[in-house]
């Protein structure tokens, strides 16, 4: 009788240990979830800043800085992420160009189209302003 009261007291220790590891995975689990890509634009739209060309041609713009541009494709090498695009934008009565890098898995866009460009200043590249792009929208 004693054996049979042990062994159903380890049995409900080992059911209970497993239970709390199995809410302790779930806990983790939680913690570890991937944002949405909805939530990660939202976040970009809110942290991306409108910056002028000539701002950002003069240098005053640091890079890694999250960006905003607006304007109208150019030039447009076959959608798909990591193709290039470039974007040129009229302020204040001068022209700017942007060369910027597609990493928007759903970008719909082609020569011609006004977009907004949300992404991340990443200096210069052959002398034109560069930003790579997770999050570009035609208007």
């Amino acid at each position: 009788m004693k054996k049979h009261i042990l062994l159903i007291g380890i049995a409900v220790l080992i059911g209970c240990s497993n239970d709390s590891d199995s809410s302790n995975n779930e806990g983790e689990d939680a913690k570890n979830e991937e944002p949405t890509q909805e939530k990660l634009d939202s976040e970009l739209k809110d942290a991306a800043r409108e910056v002028k060309f000539t701002r950002v041609r003069a240098g005053r713009v640091e890079e890694g800085t999250k960006v905003l541009i607006q304007g109208e494709v150019t030039m447009a090498s076959p959608i798909e992420v990591g193709s290039e695009l470039v974007v040129a934008t009229q302020e204040d009565g001068g022209h700017g160009m942007y060369t910027v890098q597609n990493m928007d898995s759903n970008a719909q866009y082609e020569e011609g189209d006004f977009v907004k460009v949300y992404g991340t200043y990443n200096g210069k590249s052959e002398g034109t302003p560069k930003i790579t792009s997770p999050l570009i929208e035609v208007r």
